[in-house]
């Protein structure tokens, strides 16, 4: 991926989100369960684990660790160049021309950006090295991925503790970009911190509920859908058009 063009001339910004921004689904998380369902001991484990498991991941401080430890799971005994060709694999099939995954509108305002010579950067919660192998299957070049990490436990490997929310922002920042950036581009409240270090809020084909949180948070967003977009307003009509 391109090194970010930080501060060395005017040129525009544009952050995207990942998942449901311009590929369906959790690329991290169904690379993590294919990684378990995929090993008999480890899908054995995981079905032990499964009602600790669904009690953690019921309450909001306890989630992380229910999450990290499928992770550590997933991963334990695995070595770095065998996870990262089995992202490239599952990013091919998850991501690639022939998925069905791929968020037309989304990509089709990233390819306008790019033609207009804008910074293109890739915020997104989805974990190294699988966000940057789904970038890559999208046909995306010369993007600024900044994604967490996976860091080594004991054979194994959890993710960064901040992956999502106000840590998008954050990694931005320590990337070197000022904000507020140009544009951003979600499709979820939970990048209502994205959304709002932007002079151009953007979001993609919005579901019910993450319409009515974003319609309040940053009432000044744009809704992008397939064809289709409008001021976010009061109203939850669409207008055909562009902006």
């Amino acid at each position: 991926m391109s090194t970010p063009l930080v501060n060395a001339r005017p040129v525009s910004v544009a952050a995207f989100d990942l998942d449901g921004t311009l590929v369906r689904g959790s690329s991290f998380g169904q690379f993590v369960r294919l990684l378990i369902y995929g090993s008999p001991w480890r899908l054995l484990v995981a079905m032990g684990l499964s009602p600790v498991a669904a009690a953690l991941l019921a309450m909001t401080r306890t989630r992380p660790l229910a999450g990290s430890v499928l992770v550590w799971l997933a991963t334990v005994g695995r070595t770095e160049p065998e996870l990262r060709r089995r992202a490239r694999t599952f990013a091919h099939w998850h991501a690639g021309a022939e998925s069905g995954n791929r968020v037309d509108v989304g990509l089709a305002r990233l390819a306008e950006h790019q033609r207009s010579g804008a910074q293109i950067v890739i915020s997104t919660a989805a974990v190294e090295p699988v966000a940057s192998e789904v970038v890559w299957a999208l046909g995306i070049e010369g993007a600024h991925v900044l994604a967490p990490r996976l860091r080594p436990v004991r054979r194994g490997r959890v993710p960064d503790r901040d992956r999502k929310g106000a840590a998008k922002v954050t990694r931005l920042v320590a990337a070197g970009y000022r904000v507020p950036v140009d544009y951003a581009y979600s499709d979820s409240a939970h990048d209502i911190d994205l959304l709002q270090a932007a002079r151009h809020p953007m979001v993609v084909e919005p579901r019910a509920l993450s319409w009515r949180l974003l319609r309040a948070a940053v009432p000044d967003c744009t809704i992008l859908t397939d064809g289709q977009s409008a001021m976010m307003s009061g109203t939850s009509k669409l207008s055909r058009g562009s902006t």
